[in-house]
């Protein structure tokens, strides 16, 4: 089980110069591979958590973790689904200062991610 993917690739819209290097030093790091794992567990959806969640291999999207079942909370995916979702400022939901601008950064993945594989949700 891996818990969170952290910072993606980047580049960060707006945050310039962030990115994660999870997924090329994963096996390095942690002495498995992508394929050995079985389940992804996201504790939020914020951008900072889901960045790993796809990747592209020869220029094809595809999970990151190819054998994983993807496990969010039922709460956070529907918030970060939810068509009314404000563009900035707070929400429902997250109430810190920026919590729509975070989830808009993680929208892509989470689209990217419906994609490729089947999303399982937990009632948290």
């Amino acid at each position: 089980m891996l818990i969170d993917t952290g910072v993606g690739p980047g580049p960060v819209a707006r945050w310039p110069g962030v990115e994660g290097n999870l997924l090329p030093t994963f096996r390095e790091q942690s002495g498995y591979g992508p394929e050995d794992i079985d389940m992804v567990f996201t504790t939020h959806l914020h951008f900072d958590h889901v960045g790993w969640h796809v990747t592209r291999i020869n220029g094809e999207l595809t999970a990151a973790f190819p054998n994983a079942k993807y496990v969010v909370s039922k709460t956070d995916w529907e918030t970060l689904l939810d068509p009314s979702l404000p563009q900035q400022g707070p929400h429902k939901h997250d109430y810190s200062p920026g919590a729509a601008e975070v989830f808009q950064l993680a929208r892509p993945t989470a689209d990217d991610l419906m994609a490729v594989t089947d999303v399982q949700t937990v009632i948290n």
